[in-house]
């Protein structure tokens, strides 16, 4: 085995990047240490937490770290000037969508960047620091030794060709395997402590909307989207390789990886599936997925869908694979927004609420879980009309269903955040450790009293308003917070009796509950917390 020892970090919940890297230079002799260290939106590390993870970190020739979030660029930031101080300092690279379409800025802080998908350019750039060669030509790698010389290759990676993914849990030659849990960085030695819980961890002890998922086993079989999304930067990645051909892994080798990791995991409880829609995949394909994966997996699955992709015959099909959870992506009631500011491409209100209704129907047969919807609301170009028009489409959609609200975070190189700088709606990045100011900066609900000055006054902050209160559960009488018979009511001109009832149902609301609890914890009492939220969100509707 070649003596060249690297460390790949991970600072994000859900990072499969590294995991795709660690096989394939595992597959290649190379040993690999993983280090899963995962915190909550922007927190930073403490210093403990710091110092653990640069210890594990120093003895490797090479440290890769996955930034795949604005949120965790503060924390890749901590760990690069720790190891900068060290006296035999390792070459760092960084990796994944944020260093991925700010280069420059990341260049400042590391040695070099991986541009895209990460298994071939670090197996060239591990084994040209082995042999002392440049690194000049390596394609996808950006170094400071040569800014000017950038290589860029347009095909991704044959998704057949290699093992996609690396969920062992041995020690020994191959990599250890390490996971920061409060203050301490555990090795993972045996199947019933488990890497699989690792990514969903922070989410799962922190938002009741995803409840507790542990045992959760997160894997990829396929590359690229379909979609050109204004708010993405999927569209950017397209444009990278071959014009954003979907890669694929064969459904056979797909049912073979996932049986040979339970093998080693028999805690597993679900499979999640990161494609982006699982649902792009031919009939054919998926029948005979589910054929395979009801006989040789039978676990639980969860998958994401578009609206366009998604039918009725593609849905019975994958169905048959056991208990399935499908998270489907609406994001606007506005067709208008849909079109002009989302580029959504041929999705309207009606295609939305047939699919909802698919997935609701054989929800209430009890064929599938209750399907989860996806909105985004604080969007600065839609108008009080627009925000009106997504609780409309909600009021409409049948129940049961599970609503997720989130906040549109502006991500460099979008469509959405060029257009953004354009009118000075916010100030460019210039650095890779800050994050966009100005309108919606902020994406998780952290600190209430932060996230709700984030509200648009007047209409906006209203309509707004009342759709985190539709967020959860949507079942029987109830449209989260909000009952069912008053929804009528609440669409009229805003009042301030409707006002008070919105404040009122808002902290009434299961997320919100649970955040004010997590603030009551942290020392603060609940009337105070109230009182500095109510403050705000009656700035922000006038009354």
């Amino acid at each position: 085995m070649p003596s060249f020892r690297t460390a790949l970090v991970s600072v994000w919940k859900g990072e499969m990047g590294i995991r795709h890297i660690s096989a394939y230079l595992k597959q290649n002799g190379y040993p690999v240490d993983l280090l899963f260290c995962p915190q909550y939106g922007d927190q930073l590390y403490t210093e403990s937490q710091l110092e653990l993870i640069v210890r594990t970190a120093e003895n490797h020739d090479l440290v890769g770290i996955s930034c795949s979030t604005e949120m965790s660029k503060r924390r890749v930031v901590q760990i690069v000037e720790e190891l900068r101080k060290l006296e035999q300092k390792p070459f760092v690279v960084l990796g994944g969508h944020a260093a991925t379409f700010t280069p420059e800025q990341a260049l400042k802080y590391v040695d070099a960047v991986c541009i895209g998908e990460g298994e071939k350019p670090i197996l060239d750039l591990v084994e040209r620091l082995r042999t002392g060669r440049n690194i000049f030509l390596v394609p996808n790698i950006w170094s400071n030794e040569n800014k000017t010389i950038r290589c860029i290759t347009k095909e991704g990676p044959n998704l057949d060709a290699f093992s996609t993914i690396d969920y062992g849990y041995w020690g020994g030659d191959s990599g250890r395997y390490y996971r920061l849990v409060g203050d301490s960085l555990v090795e993972i030695k045996t199947p019933e402590e488990s890497v699989l819980d690792i990514d969903r961890i922070t989410t799962a002890t922190k938002d009741p909307l995803f409840k507790e998922r542990t045992g959760v086993l997160f894997y990829t079989s396929s590359r690229g989207c379909a979609s050109f999304c204004a708010y993405c930067q999927s569209p950017k990645l397209n444009e990278l390789y071959s014009g954003g051909k979907i890669r694929k892994r064969n459904v056979g080798l797909v049912i073979d990886d996932l049986q040979k990791i339970i093998a080693e995991h028999p805690n597993t409880t679900e499979i999640s599936f990161f494609d982006d829609d699982f649902f792009v995949r031919s009939l054919s394909e998926i029948d005979k997925f589910s054929r395979d994966y009801e006989e040789r997996i039978g676990l639980p699955l969860f998958v994401y869908a578009n609206p366009r992709t998604l039918n009725e015959r593609k849905l019975q099909a994958l169905a048959k694979a056991g208990k399935l959870t499908v998270n489907i992506g609406l994001q606007s009631g506005s067709e208008i927004v849909l079109r002009e500011i989302y580029r959504r491409g041929k999705q309207n209100n009606e295609k939305a609420v047939g699919a909802a209704t698919i997935l609701t129907d054989y929800a209430k047969s009890g064929i599938i879980e209750r399907p989860w919807i996806d909105f985004i609301v604080n969007n600065p170009w839609a108008t009080p009309e627009d925000v009106r028009d997504d609780v409309y489409l909600v009021k409409r959609l049948p129940k049961p269903f599970e609503l997720h609200v989130h906040s549109l975070e502006l991500l460099p190189n979008s469509a959405l955040y060029e257009r953004a700088v354009r009118e000075r709606r916010i100030k460019p990045v210039w650095d890779f450790a800050e994050r966009p100011t100005g309108l919606m900066a902020t994406a998780e609900l952290q600190d209430f009293t932060e996230h709700v000055k984030e509200l648009q006054s007047g209409g906006h902050a209203y309509f707004t308003l009342l759709m985190y209160c539709l967020a959860g559960s949507n079942i029987g009488d109830y449209n989260g917070s909000i009952p069912s018979d008053r929804l009528d009511w609440l669409l009229g001109e805003p009042t301030k009796e409707k006002k008070e009832f919105l404040v009122e149902s808002f902290l009434k609301n299961q997320r919100v509950r649970h955040y004010l609890q997590e603030r009551v914890n942290r020392g603060e009492t609940e009337m105070k917390i109230r009182e500095r939220v109510e403050s705000v969100l009656r700035e922000k509707l006038g009354y």
